[in-house]
């Protein structure tokens, strides 16, 4: 069986003859230098800090830096030195760990604090006089509430609700239950929102409790569960009384549970 020729031995086509004339025949593909990607750790070099480096580590700490970084910078403003070749060798063996201290935050040199004098912050305080005078110009003299009623089928008898001697008759007509109760704690709110409007008044402090209502048909002072309208009276301590009106109004049902405040 005759040999089969070489590939060298054929003759090429016309335009491998007119490549091979220009760029010369091809190196094998065993001779060919083949560049690859350098791997991270081979782009970094094992430096000392020579000087407290914020998110890197303390002085003395080993770290790997990147070359470029080191030769550039680092190196040039004395924040790191090359270590000798004994350190290296460790290093690779595994007996010295070069790592950064991504937590680490140096501590600033008490020699270079200053110290800060603290003042205390001024407040400045209104006289029980001067909250009364401004609550009395700025409280709004009627407070609104929109609340829902409380829908009753049965019949209330007249004498269902008698007073007992020696208390005064109330008169029902116009009051309706609702539900929820308007109380003491709303109506500080509402005032403390109206009184934010005015630089001056809105420094002044009272508590819920200092709003009272005084004309309720229970008897309670801290709040109303009927609609109508009631006087309250807010009592600053040491000061004089303000008084202002709430009404409670049936909510519709467009209408959604607020407050509305007259002017």
């Amino acid at each position: 069986m005759a040999a089969r020729p070489r590939p060298s031995a054929l003759l090429p086509c016309a335009s491998c003859a007119r490549r091979l004339s220009v760029q010369g025949p091809s190196r094998p593909l065993l001779l060919q230098q083949v560049r690859g990607k350098k791997s991270a750790a081979s782009r970094d070099v094992v430096v000392r800090l020579e000087q407290d480096v914020f998110k890197y580590g303390k002085k003395g700490r080993l770290i790997p830096l990147k070359r470029g970084t080191m030769r550039s910078c680092w190196f040039p403003e004395g924040k790191a030195s090359y270590v000798d070749e004994a350190t290296m060798k460790d290093v690779k063996a595994g007996k010295i760990i070069a790592e950064r201290d991504f937590d680490f935050l140096p501590r600033a040199s008490s020699s270079k604090l200053k110290p800060v004098e603290v003042k205390p912050a001024e407040v400045a305080f209104i006289s029980p006089q001067t909250a009364s005078n401004l609550l009395a110009q700025y409280i709004p003299p009627k407070i609104a509430f929109r609340r829902r009623l409380i829908e009753t089928t049965q019949p209330v008898s007249p004498n269902q609700f008698a007073p007992e001697r020696g208390q005064k008759e109330v008169v029902d007509e116009g009051y309706k239950s609702i539900f929820g109760s308007v109380s003491s704690g709303d109506v500080a709110a509402s005032i403390r929102a109206a009184l934010a409007e005015h630089k001056e008044a809105a420094r002044i402090v009272f508590q819920d409790d200092d709003v009272v209502f005084t004309e309720t048909q229970d008897g309670e002072t801290d709040k109303v569960k009927t609609t109508g309208s009631f006087r309250v009276e807010v009592r600053i301590k040491g000061g004089e009384v303000v008084k202002t009106m709430v009404e409670v109004v049936p909510q519709t049902g467009k209408d959604s549970m607020g407050v509305h405040a007259e002017k």
